[in-house]
């Protein structure tokens, strides 16, 4: 859904701005949590996360993806109690 709404606001620009808070209230999550979305985007090469000065928002650029791709799952140990 991060994905999604990332490009309804890039539109057709290929880049956009929005305030994390204002994503987050959109997406209706935590601002943590969209922080964890927005890193496994990065992560998986959807988008680049810039930013020119603290002062300002950060650039989210929708980068091309032509290949679909896998989520790495971490392996858990199961704890005996």
């Amino acid at each position: 859904m991060t994905y999604a709404f990332l490009l309804m606001y890039a539109w057709q620009e290929g880049s956009c701005f929005p305030g994390q808070q204002t994503l987050a209230k959109d997406l209706g999550v935590s601002e943590r949590q969209l922080q964890r979305y927005l890193y496994e985007l990065r992560d998986t090469k959807y988008v680049e996360i810039e930013r020119k000065d603290r002062r300002y928002n950060n650039t989210y650029i929708i980068l091309e993806r032509n290949k679909p791709f896998k989520l790495k799952r971490k392996k858990t140990v199961d704890k005996v109690a």
